[in-house]
């Protein structure tokens, strides 16, 4: 159990780690800004990926539905 425990607390941290290196490269290296954007428009004409991620995101949403705006 401690673990588990001690597992997770670390895939947390690691996980927080890269979100906030990925926010620096964002902020401070246009050059990353736009690797990453080819990378992302690149793998989006793929029509395989496209419904691999389609099908995960249904998924998702059977199991878990977003919450939806009461305007």
């Amino acid at each position: 159990m401690a673990e588990d425990k001690d597992n997770e607390q670390k895939a947390k941290e690691t996980a927080e780690k890269k979100s906030k290196t990925m926010q620096e490269k964002f902020k401070n290296d246009p050059e990353f800004q736009k690797r990453h954007s080819k990378g992302v428009v690149d793998k989006w004409k793929d029509p395989e990926y496209r419904a691999k991620i389609s099908a995960a995101r249904k998924k998702q949403w059977a199991e878990n539905p977003p919450p939806t705006s009461q305007a």
